[in-house]
């Protein structure tokens, strides 16, 4: 293996993960060896999914405290941030690459999905929609990979989109994930004199 590598959530989960001893010693090993030679990456939003899912999901599961001490030494990788400027390339590649069949919203009803459907050939497969339990349970580097190497008939990107932009449109499709399924306890009251009820 050589130059840096990413390291999904998924991963540091089995090092955690007692249940599948022959997952965790090789999660552990892998790990190690990035440490080693210093390849390892990661990103905010896989340290986030991993605390979640170790001390939330795994059975039994990690105490927390542990769980923060991994995040921490993890942090050595330094982890891509997910700030503004992210999330405004984000939507900006989003907006090039991705709108047209998923929609600006995410929910599949871009204008080349739209009028795909309308002519109904029958050769085109809907553009799914973000905002679905399926996708929205996904770990982060699975949309990267959808994004890099494409899924069923959408093609890969990744000889367009360059890896900082495809990680960026992660993170702005995670943001549209979250807007769309916010809950409004989240809000201030300020905030929530502001929304305007839409028509169904």
């Amino acid at each position: 293996m050589t130059g840096p590598c990413f390291v999904d959530a998924n991963v540091f989960v089995y090092a955690r993960d007692a249940r599948v001893a022959s997952k965790r010693a090789r999660a552990e090993q892998w790990i190690a060896h990035l440490w080693q030679e210093h390849a390892g990456r990661t990103s905010v939003q896989v340290l986030s999914e991993y605390y979640a899912v170790a001390t939330r999901k795994l059975t039994p599961r990690v105490p927390s405290g542990e769980v923060w001490e991994d995040v921490e030494e993890l942090f050595s990788w330094r982890p891509q941030p997910v700030d503004e400027a992210l999330l405004k390339r984000g939507q900006e590649r989003f907006n090039i690459y991705c709108a047209v069949c998923h929609g600006a919203d995410g929910y599949g009803n871009g204008p080349v999905n739209a009028r795909a459907l309308e002519l109904s050939e029958g050769t085109w497969t809907a553009a799914a929609s973000l905002h679905t339990d399926l996708v929205r349970g996904r770990p982060v580097g699975q949309l990267y990979n959808t994004i890099n190497n494409g899924i069923r008939t959408m093609p890969a990107y990744g000889s367009q989109i360059p890896v900082a932009d495809r990680w960026a449109i992660v993170g702005y499709v995670r943001a549209l994930q979250r807007a769309g399924h916010a809950k409004d306890s989240v809000l201030t009251a300020d905030e929530k004199s502001k929304l305007v009820e839409v028509a169904p």
